[in-house]
């Protein structure tokens, strides 16, 4: 057998083998049910720091509020566009922002402030820089 006829069925070989590997994924790995989430989490809290995101919020809010958290909260941190208007008209909870604390980095803060306000057990979700 030539070296050529050698890989050509090495790799055929590996071709089955790898196509065996998924078949048998195939049929023993489970499957996801297709039952409907809670209504509502009433324990769980979204957590949004947000500054100037007003670009991005009509596409990221409404996956938030599907979640069902109990609550979905927004930091606005002094935004200069209309961050909170639009937050507020999804139906999201909108706090401002306060003032920088000595020795605080902004993102630190406003995550320490909206755990502060929530009720829940906390998810902080990082907004697109």
């Amino acid at each position: 057998m030539s070296l050529r006829q050698a890989a050509t069925a090495a790799a055929w070989g590996l071709l089955a083998y790898k196509l065996g590997t998924l078949l048998v994924n195939a049929v023993t790995f489970p499957r996801l049910s297709h039952t409907q989430p809670h209504a509502t989490l009433p324990d769980v809290s979204v957590l949004i720091p947000a500054r100037d995101e007003a670009r991005n919020l009509p596409q990221t809010l409404p996956g938030y509020l599907a979640q069902g958290a109990g609550e979905v909260l927004l930091l606005d941190d002094h935004s200069t566009d209309e961050t909170a208007a639009l937050a507020q008209a999804a139906g999201v909870t909108v706090l401002q922002g306060q003032s920088l604390p000595s020795g605080w980095h902004g993102k630190p803060w406003a995550c320490q402030q909206l755990a502060e306000a929530a009720r829940g057990i906390c998810w902080s979700l990082p907004t697109p820089t």
